[in-house]
């Protein structure tokens, strides 16, 4: 009887850490997630419809050339942070940011580039707003989340990221231009990442390190390399079609921004439950890790219907809202909008919680590979016939595809595991 008494108060003391987790990096994905929010409507109420165009397609440009600054470890970063003693983190973080600091030396010169061929009404603020992706991706969200540390993620990274956006959201008020506000979300993302580098190198103590030759460079790129390859993948896949859009219809680049950001906010809100469960999931012996993977396996299925469902009747109420009435989005939009969401949680946790625990990586860069070629293939044809709503379906057929690779490898993998082991399989 003491037995049980004592596993079930481990249970619950466990489920409740759990919570608080969820709880702490929520606070963090609110605010950031609130303020972003709040910002649209003024952006495009005061800048109008092309100058919030020319925000967001540089954010989604950003988010691609930001793959080779961030170089795949906010896919691997946590779960190797987790599994880590806490004496070898601090090296492993600094060894990261020499790297990817490095990086910088390739993405900026194209970014610049690439903002200006994409012709939009305000081409410096599309360079600035993609800068600030590159910035944001130089600090340590992804090593906060292997820690478990919502706290350090909530004061060194979104509370002062959100603080400029804010200042800048209340700059355009009073009457200051688009580029100036994406030059004050730029400061925010720089401050930001200096604060995280100075908390880590505070907390784990002076990393004695050395400039890196390029064959040690190489190694380190060549294990980064399923992190690097699905994260090129997905940001081509999710962040393409607004591009494509931009230089095909520029007049539709305006909804599919709004509708694309919202679905991206939404995405922002289910992440500290992804990041918890990416925490939990490598923990323990393997039969441990393989029970858990199976039980995040399957509440994602259902926080994907669920997601999906909320947010496609969501959508129409929620771009009056945040599109200040100026660039209203009809279900037409919001239902591939909507599936695309659905299928971008299940596969955003299956592939970091579920599969990347059990050394599966390669069919996470598998399936991104499999949903950029669906993306590519249909994109253009799609985007010329049926212009943003084509842009909308492309991304929720390669989303679905993505998914469901995922799942079958997984269901798959987890049949196979149990019969090794002798326990129930799915």
């Amino acid at each position: 009887m003491v037995q049980v008494t004592r596993s079930g108060r481990r249970g619950r003391s466990a489920l409740a850490r759990g919570i608080m987790r969820v709880g702490g990096f929520s606070a963090s994905v609110l605010l950031t997630g609130i303020v972003s929010l709040v910002s649209i409507p003024f952006v495009i109420v005061h800048t109008g419809g092309d100058g919030w165009a020319s925000v967001a397609v540089g954010q989604s440009l950003g988010a691609i050339s930001g793959i080779f600054t961030l170089l795949g470890w906010a896919q691997s970063g946590p779960t190797d942070i987790a599994q880590r003693v806490a004496g070898g983190r601090g090296t492993y973080f600094f060894k990261s940011l020499y790297v990817r600091g490095l990086s910088l030396i390739v993405t900026l010169p194209i970014t610049a580039l690439g903002s200006i061929l994409l012709d939009t009404s305000a081409p410096l603020a599309t360079m600035l707003s993609a800068t600030s992706i590159l910035a944001i991706n130089l600090g340590a969200n992804w090593f906060y989340i292997g820690e478990s540390n919502p706290r350090s993620l909530l004061y060194f990274d979104a509370i002062p990221r959100s603080t400029f956006v804010l200042a800048a959201t209340a700059s355009l008020s009073l009457g200051v231009n688009v580029e100036w506000y994406a030059g004050l979300v730029l400061l925010g993302a720089i401050i930001a990442a200096v604060l995280s580098i100075i908390d880590i190198r505070r907390r784990y103590g002076r990393v004695r390190f050395r400039p890196m030759r390029a064959g040690e460079l190489l190694k380190i790129l060549r294990r980064q390399r399923h992190g690097i390859g699905s994260a090129l993948l997905s940001a081509v896949y999710l962040s393409l079609p607004l591009l494509v859009v931009q230089a095909s219809v520029p007049s539709g680049a305006p909804y599919y921004a709004l509708a694309d950001k919202l679905k991206q906010q939404a995405l922002t809100m289910y992440r500290p439950i992804s990041q918890t469960i990416q925490g939990w999931t490598p923990k323990g012996g393997s039969l441990l890790v393989l029970e858990r993977v199976r039980k995040a396996y399957i509440s994602t299925l259902v926080m994907g219907v669920l997601g999906g469902l909320s947010f496609g009747l969501c959508i129409p109420f929620a771009s009056h809202v945040f599109g200040g009435g100026d660039i209203p989005i009809g279900y037409s939009l919001g239902v591939p909008v909507a599936i695309a969401f659905a299928a971008n949680i299940v596969s955003l946790t299956t592939g970091v919680s579920c599969l990347l625990p059990l050394g599966l990586e390669r069919h996470i860069t598998l399936s991104a590979a499999l949903g950029m070629c669906i993306a590519l293939i249909s994109i253009f044809p799609l985007v010329s016939g049926y212009e943003e709503i084509g842009a909308a379906w492309a991304v929720a057929g390669s989303q679905v595809i993505v998914a469901a690779y995922q799942s079958v490898i997984l269901t798959f993998h987890l049949n196979r595991m149990g019969e090794a082991s002798g326990r129930i399989q799915f």
